[in-house]
């Protein structure tokens, strides 16, 4: 509204008065309802929390029986931040059909492949492993995603998949998964270093209690006493 009020008054001073001797009218001043409507106070904004309460609602998605074709899975996965060396991983993983019908995907170790990789060295490989990366089967319907959250332990999968493979060292890393047929996908994340583990500390070792012992024992032979002197006896005639 200031705005306003200054620009009316700069073009009634400006204008040509045309030789008229009359004075120009005065500046319009602002009416008590614009300065009403200037100073009114907005509407309340809505906090988070009451945005996602009113913005959450529950669905009933269909069900299927069948199974669902890998070629028409995908799976987007998705690491969050925060996350160690030395230690257990959780990866996100969601998973999608692009059938026409709700059917249920049974992941098999030769159906889905997931590869860990730092650069361009694989670090962990699901196929020497043989282990399916999703443990359980999964309900899908379609124009939906079920978030799937797995445990990588953190260590290589060598040349057996041993439990005796060493851990994965701090740094960035590369998970690209994908289904036999389908398209794949891929994510980026970053181990921090590993926790340091408090050391132990040495307990003190305890003191024995009692009564002190003597140094030395007596001896048992008892020392010989001095022979008494002959006295002398007055002879006799």
């Amino acid at each position: 509204m200031t705005v306003v009020v200054v620009l009316v008054w700069a073009v009634v001073k400006l204008w040509p008065s045309g030789g008229d001797d009359t004075e120009p009218a005065s500046a319009p001043r602002p009416s008590a309802s614009s300065s009403a409507e200037a100073s009114a106070t907005p509407a309340p904004v809505k906090t988070q929390k009451a945005l996602e309460a009113s913005d959450t609602t529950t669905v009933s998605l269909p069900t299927g029986t069948g199974a669902c074709k890998a070629e028409d899975v995908r799976v987007v996965p998705s690491v969050s931040t925060g996350q160690r060396a030395r230690q257990a991983v959780a990866l996100d993983l969601a998973v999608s059909t692009s059938a026409e019908k709700p059917c249920i995907f049974t992941a098999e170790a030769s159906s889905m492949l997931a590869v860990i990789s730092a650069g361009k060295t694989a670090v962990w490989d699901s196929s020497v492993c043989r282990a399916s990366v999703l443990p359980d089967p999964v309900a899908l319907s379609p124009q939906w995603s079920t978030i799937v959250r797995v445990t990588w332990n953190g260590r290589g999968s060598g040349i057996a998949c041993s439990r005796k493979e060493g851990w994965a060292t701090p740094g960035k890393y590369t998970l690209q998964i994908g289904t036999l047929g389908g398209e794949p996908s891929q994510t980026a994340f970053t181990l921090g270093q590993a926790v340091a583990r408090p050391k132990p500390t040495a307990r003190p070792t305890p003191t024995a209690k009692g009564t002190p012992r003597p140094s030395a024992k007596p001896s048992a032979t008892p020392t010989r006493k001095p022979s008494p002197s002959a006295s002398a006896s007055p002879k006799t005639d």
